[in-house]
């Protein structure tokens, strides 16, 4: 139940001054085709997430093509688009630990434990567990947490017992050109907000043969 300026106002405005003020109408327009071509199913599930957005706060529009120029964030932030000067915080490296704790001689649990290195605080707002299910919540296939979930993916997740991953952000020095990034998009190149999600979607489909996409 947070407000527009307890969680998203603080977020969008952020990264919109570091990295997505300086996209060009074209590029909006080019990101959001992208996502429509080559990922059809989630740009339909970001045009209804644009939707509610709209709907909750109706003082802000929030667009499909800002939302699919959120899909492309990872990759967007490692070219020279970004600015990291007369910003608070940059974000650095994500850490991530797999421990296991013995509960009794048959039974033991894994833990994945991690930070998520984000700015500004105000992620923490707006971050949620997310299960991806089989047309039923007591069908899970696979989970997470993570704010990254309004594009549709997620940037760490689970697959109880096959599989548990995490994103490790590293800085690309030189920076990438973003005019090459950007026609990788338009050839469509998997973004990393949906890698996790595909190879998860893939192992439940070859495993449980679910009519999963």
């Amino acid at each position: 139940d947070r407000t527009w300026e307890e969680s998203w106002k603080n977020i969008f405005q952020y990264h919109n001054k570091s990295l997505f003020n300086k996209l060009t109408d074209e590029n909006w327009s080019n990101l959001g085709n992208s996502l429509k071509k080559y990922y059809p199913m989630q740009a339909s599930e970001i045009s209804t997430i644009a939707k509610e957005f709209n709907i909750l706060f109706p003082q802000q529009y929030v667009s499909f093509n800002y939302l699919a120029g959120w899909v492309y964030y990872h990759e967007l932030a490692h070219t020279d688009l970004y600015l990291v000067k007369n910003i608070d915080h940059f974000p650095r490296e994500c850490t991530g630990i797999i421990a296991q704790s013995k509960i009794n001689e048959n039974d033991s649990t894994i833990h994945h434990v991690a930070n998520m290195d984000q700015s500004p605080t105000a992620v923490r707002n707006v971050t949620l567990h997310v299960q991806f299910i089989n047309g039923t919540k007591d069908d899970i296939l696979f989970q997470g947490v993570d704010f990254y979930w309004f594009t549709t993916g997620l940037s760490r997740m689970v697959l109880k017992g096959y599989v548990s991953v995490q994103e490790n952000w590293r800085t690309s020095d030189p920076p990438l050109s973003s005019i090459q990034v950007i026609n990788d998009i338009q050839r469509g190149v998997i973004p990393q907000m949906f890698l996790f999600r595909k190879t998860m979607e893939r192992i439940v489909s070859l495993h449980s043969h679910l009519n999963v996409y």
